[in-house]
């Protein structure tokens, strides 16, 4: 019954939270295998806010994975970035197929095993996962991993309890043996701006589409704002769309 509220129940606004209380009431939990358009699978952890969502309503970010879907085509090379356990990893590997390619970025380790698990799982031969976080610079950074119940949290931070590595996408894409870069989705807690800059050239060079989430409270944390991140990528060329009811952007080149 909260999967058919999650998923068909016409009004959108407070499902989130009537399915978490509904879910804490009855203590439901464990791990369940969920269905993603386009014929992928996916293991989740209920007791994870972003997975539970997934679970419950079918897609976490349904005005997002509806525009990213749009996005995507069979040969196409795509960036996960802030990858979690894989919901866009697993929506892109789909439809890019054995042609394709899909580069997952997720520092966090026991996400990252998940993520690889659910590729395995669905026999996905074109993902690959890597333990980096992109950034404006390369090296080593400390790291705040996700609290419990809301894995989709962690971030770079100077009091993190943990050290991860750290690098420009301009340094580290020569590396990866690819020749094409159609969709780069950037989901980093407020790194994003960062991530851009240390991604410039390859931006410039491959023109593709671009998915960032631009929260006002996980930026303020990276000294900048929404506004500021926006200017960035319109200056580059770049047409820039807010998803309704979201703090993500969906960007297009418009000129090369």
């Amino acid at each position: 019954m909260l999967r058919l509220y999650g998923r068909y129940f016409p009004i959108d606004q407070g499902k989130d939270r009537v399915i978490t209380f509904v879910h804490r009431v009855l203590r439901l939990g464990g791990e369940e295998i969920s269905a993603l358009p386009g014929g992928a699978s996916i293991e989740l952890d209920l007791d994870d806010y972003v997975q539970r969502s997934i679970f419950y309503r079918g897609v976490y970010e349904h005005g997002t994975v509806r525009r990213f879907r749009a996005l995507l085509r069979p040969g196409q090379v795509v960036l996960d970035v802030g990858a979690h356990v894989g919901q866009y990893s697993m929506l892109a590997a789909a439809a890019v197929g054995p042609s394709g390619t899909v580069v997952a970025f997720e520092p966090e380790d026991d996400l990252r095993a998940r993520l690889s698990a659910n590729a395995e799982r669905n026999g996905f031969t074109n993902v690959r996962a890597l333990a980096i976080a992109l950034s404006d610079r390369d090296g080593r950074s400390r790291f705040q991993p996700s609290p419990p119940g809301n894995r989709g949290m962690g971030r770079i931070t100077t009091h993190g309890t943990r050290e991860i590595i750290v690098a420009r996408l301009d340094a580290l894409f020569p590396t990866l043996g690819l020749d094409r870069l159609d969709i780069l989705k950037l989901d980093v807690e407020g790194a994003e701006l960062p991530a851009l800059r240390g991604a410039e050239g390859t931006i410039t060079r491959y023109r593709p589409a671009l998915i960032v989430e631009a929260s006002a409270a996980n930026a303020r944390a990276f000294g900048y704002g929404p506004a500021e991140l926006e200017s960035w990528l319109r200056e580059r060329g770049y047409l820039v769309a807010r998803v309704p009811r979201s703090a993500n952007l969906v960007c297009v080149a418009t000129r090369a």
